[in-house]
């Protein structure tokens, strides 16, 4: 006798168009709050912050695993377009450096024979962050100390020790390196740690090399819940 198969199919509910839906909403906040479309002070008046607290406080628990999954899907697939959540200030800058390093390479190129006769090591003062965010950490976590004088070694020692050193190797990028606060009760998360060039940075990362805030705290770290603007009362707090 022949086998039959027979192919059952699924057609999506109401309920995973919405889950998907308010998914969506929540990736595109994080992306505007990252890339400075918005202020997180503002979260508290947005009708679309607003939406999605009321919808995940009447959420199941499998719904909210759900909603965890597809936001972290779409937030990678909205954040490797920076552009597109700029606000109109920092396209501005980003245009600027753009044009910025086209006039270099122009200028390079003017300057090529002279340059190979010499060095002119102050032409440029373009930096790799990634190298230089490598070696801040690895710089940090050597000399890191009870910066507070709290009798504990923590992400507040890690994170001053980390401004501190970035603005001795780098002093002209100081404005670059600024200290964050992340407080979100909802996955118990009040932690220091760093923001560099628009990237945020675990300065107590376990491996140098894997160090965005993404990639060490997974789905606990929420940047729609980063406090900014403290760096000065951080540094504040270092204890002689």
């Amino acid at each position: 006798m022949g086998e039959e198969v027979h192919i059952v199919t699924r057609q999506e509910s109401f309920n995973d168009f919405a889950v998907r839906e308010l998914a969506q909403s929540k990736a595109a906040c994080m992306c505007r709050v990252q890339f400075k479309r918005c202020k997180s002070n503002n979260c508290i008046s947005c009708y679309r912050h607003s939406r999605v607290v009321n919808c995940e406080s009447v959420m199941s628990d499998y719904d909210l695993e759900r909603l965890r999954h597809y936001t972290s899907v779409y937030y990678t697939e909205y954040s490797s377009n920076p552009m597109a959540w700029m606000s109109h200030k920092e396209y501005k800058r980003y245009y600027a450096r753009f044009m910025f390093f086209i006039i270099l390479f122009i200028v390079l190129i003017g300057l090529l024979p002279l340059i190979m006769i010499g060095p002119f090591d102050s032409v440029s003062n373009s930096i790799d962050y990634n190298k230089a965010i490598i070696n801040t950490i690895q710089a940090a976590q050597s000399q890191v100390y009870d910066v507070d004088k709290d009798n504990k070694i923590n992400c507040v020692d890690y994170a001053i020790v980390f401004k501190l050193v970035w603005d001795q190797k780098y002093p002209r990028l100081k404005d670059e390196c600024t200290i964050i606060r992340n407080k979100n009760w909802l996955t118990d998360m009040n932690h220091l740690f760093i923001c560099v060039h628009n990237v945020y940075v675990e300065p107590a990362t376990y491996d140098p090399y894997n160090y965005t805030m993404e990639s060490v705290w997974g789905d606990r770290y929420d940047p729609t819940c980063n406090k900014y603007g403290e760096t000065r009362y951080w540094l504040s707090e270092v204890k002689e």
